[in-house]
């Protein structure tokens, strides 16, 4: 049987770090970034933190209702979701900037090329409308490799391990 998203964002999972639990959200974690750090999102409304696994330490990178955090394959950069935009920033939480976009778009799910080049995420407009795009880091310009669909919905973008391809889950939008 399926667990809805929601859910799975209600479960929980123990990282247990020298002894010392920290409770992260399940489906809400990624590791490993730069020396190790695993990002997760943390309170609400959600915000993004990293935790030494070594010595437990904990650190917050991004601000209220940040989400969908994934590290960049180096683990220097890190890529989240806040509002209708996806940030990409260093380790450390400097040179943020976020993926450009008109009025009436909200990107989502953002994944890493296996060279962290490029990232790959779901593009929906304020009709419905969605579709996967992909954007090379430091640059402006985004492709949208789907095309735009009212019937189709995308989700859980990834790359191939060449880096070429992006394959991607699409469901009936009536049904799901």
């Amino acid at each position: 049987m399926a667990i809805s998203f929601r859910k799975r964002l209600g479960m929980v999972i123990s990282v247990f770090i020298l002894g010392v639990g920290t409770t992260v959200p399940a489906g809400a974690t990624t590791f490993p970034g730069q020396n190790g750090a695993i990002a997760y999102e943390q309170g609400y409304p959600t915000r993004i933190a990293t935790v030494d696994p070594m010595t437990g330490t904990t650190s917050r990178l991004a601000g209220a209702g940040a989400y969908q955090p994934v590290w960049s394959p180096d683990g220097k950069r890190l890529a989240y979701v806040r509002g209708a935009f996806i940030f990409v920033m260093s380790a450390t939480g400097k040179d943020m900037y976020h993926i450009p976009h008109s009025e009436g778009l909200t990107d989502a799910s953002p994944t890493w090329s296996a060279d962290g080049s490029k990232l790959a995420f779901v593009r929906t407009r304020q009709d419905g409308q969605s579709a996967v795009a992909s954007v090379r880091i430091g640059s402006h310009s985004v492709v949208i490799l789907s095309g735009w669909s009212n019937d189709k919905k995308y989700r859980a973008p990834s790359w191939s391990p060449d880096g070429r391809n992006v394959v991607y889950e699409e469901y009936d939008a009536v049904s799901a």
